[in-house]
């Protein structure tokens, strides 16, 4: 899977401040739950996940980032 989150005031009010080089703290889950109406997920795929899968309450477990220029080479 490939993701792309626009790094934009709307969905960050402090993009402005974000340069190449500057740590963000991240945690990605993937939540397998086919039926919407189901209470639960079959199966969930994180990176950066916080104690007790509480990743909405508790930043613990997530991991840090580096921002990247995207002109720089790969």
């Amino acid at each position: 899977m490939e993701m792309g989150i626009p790094l934009t005031p709307a969905n960050f009010p402090a993009s402005a401040e974000w340069k190449a080089g500057r740590p963000i703290k991240m945690s990605v889950l993937i939540n397998d739950k086919d039926d919407p109406k189901a209470s639960g997920r079959r199966i969930c795929l994180g990176w950066g996940f916080s104690p007790n899968g509480a990743n909405h309450n508790d930043t613990s477990g997530w991991q840090t980032l580096r921002l990247k220029d995207g002109n720089e080479a790969k």
